[in-house]
């Protein structure tokens, strides 16, 4: 039986990823985690980031896994990894987030 192809994408995140800005975000995103889609967020040009922020990217590993997907976050802010860090959250982000 044959898979269905997956689809790989690579998305490169600006600017402020906070309590102002994550529920457009977020809605503008829902459509990234269709059809098995391979993921990667380029996070290096976020500018600040709150919890707010650091919530989304946990609900986008929970969306990309619903969807049989994957996602991978790269080169994160060290803000941003240390809000992961501080939360106790490094065991679930892949690829060295929080890490």
């Amino acid at each position: 039986m044959n898979q269905p192809a997956t689809k790989r994408e690579s998305v490169r995140l600006t600017g402020p990823l906070t309590l102002d800005t994550v529920p457009a975000l977020h809605a503008r995103s829902r459509a990234w985690f269709s059809q098995r889609a391979q993921l990667e967020l380029d996070l290096s040009a976020i500018s600040q980031t709150d919890s707010a922020g650091l919530a989304l990217l946990v609900t986008w590993l929970s969306e990309a896994s619903a969807s049989g997907g994957s996602l991978r976050f790269v080169s994160p802010p060290e803000s941003l990894s240390a809000l992961v860090r501080i939360n106790g959250l490094s065991a679930i982000f892949p690829n060295g987030v929080g890490g």
